[in-house]
Formats: structure tokens, sequence, C-alpha cells
């Protein structure tokens, strides 16, 4: 992967970040920018994180099979190792 695409921020949970939480959703807005997020529902502001995507592979190297998607699309999946599911963002 580029070193480029490696150093962009994203932006995930602390919940993902702690190792609390699977990454079972990953956004590819229509700007570009990435998503991460586990299966909370009720997400705080304050508990959002700002990361490297390298940080996020790291955190869980499976993300790499949605790191595929266009703009505008989403992965999901039911657990961490199911296979992902995408879908258009429907905003």
């Amino acid at each position: 992967m580029k070193e480029e695409f490696l150093n962009q921020f994203v932006f995930s949970t602390r919940f993902v970040l702690n190792g609390k939480s699977p990454i079972l959703v990953v956004f590819h807005d229509t700007d570009g920018t990435w998503q991460f997020f586990g299966p909370e529902k009720n997400v705080e502001t304050e508990d959002g994180r700002i990361l490297f995507m390298k940080e996020t592979i790291e955190l869980d190297p499976t993300i790499i099979d949605a790191l595929g998607i266009s703009e505008g699309y989403e992965a999901r999946r039911q657990k961490k190792g199911s296979p992902w599911v995408i879908l258009k963002t429907v905003v």
C-alpha cells in the first residue's frame, strides 16, 4: 500500500482503539474519508478518535479486504473474520 494512503487520517471510536470492539462497519465517504466502527449503537462525539490508516490496519489486519470499496460505499460484517458485505451508503 502507498505511504500516502497509510498516513491519511481516519475516524473511529475509543472502543475500537482500545481493542474492546471489533471493526464491523467501514465507510468510505464521498469526500474520500474513511470511518471504522464496532457494534456500538449510541456512540457519542466524545467517543470519537482520529487515527492513521496504518494504525487502524495494525489494530485489525482483516479490514484490508474492505479497503477496496469505492467512495460512497460501506462494508459490513457480522463478526471479525466474517465476509464483508458491500452496500451503497444511504445518506
